[in-house]
């Protein structure tokens, strides 16, 4: 990008330089997200909470070979990589590029976090009132699992301008 000079000679480069811009605008509202003040909070596994911190590190390993794809050497393409299933195993898509194959688990992740974030919300500060939780573990865990729906949007957003930047 710093090595632009000039204007775009095409359309065709305009566009890609574009959908770079716009990856890279993404990748940095995800590091102000991650660099929020504060840890992101732990998690009690097997609930809502373990699932929305399951879904975040599956966006990033997407996000990962998305990465890993888009940044190869053209010939290396050749050879698909591997694509981690939500089950943990490793697989080559059969009918999909593994960068086709990374979006849409990663968008899917995406908006699972962002469907889960609006009833985790409710459900959590309902706990309040019944004493389940203390006001101050409520909001924290409110707020840990909004900063991962976040985290996995923008890198799904910057993903896909990456990949759009290919085409």
């Amino acid at each position: 990008m710093s090595e632009a000079s000039g204007p775009p000679e095409s359309e065709e480069e305009q566009e890609r330089l574009t959908s770079t811009l716009h990856a890279l605008d993404e990748a940095s509202r995800l590091a102000e997200v991650e660099g929020e003040k504060g840890e992101l909070g732990s998690v009690p596994s097997g609930s809502e909470d373990a699932r929305a911190e399951e879904l975040c590190a599956e966006a990033m390993r997407n996000t990962v070979l998305i990465a890993d794809e888009v940044g190869a050497l053209p010939d290396a393409h050749d050879h698909p990589a591997p694509v981690e299933t939500p089950d943990g195993k490793k697989q080559v898509a059969a009918n999909e590029a593994p960068t086709e194959q990374a979006m849409t688990q990663l968008e899917h992740s995406a908006r699972t976090l962002r469907e889960l974030q609006r009833a985790y919300r409710k459900a959590t500060l309902s706990a309040i009132a019944g004493g389940a939780v203390s006001a101050d573990e409520a909001i924290a865990r409110v707020d840990t699992v909004r900063r991962l729906g976040s985290i996995a949007r923008y890198a799904w957003r910057s993903a896909a301008y990456l990949v759009d930047s290919r085409a």
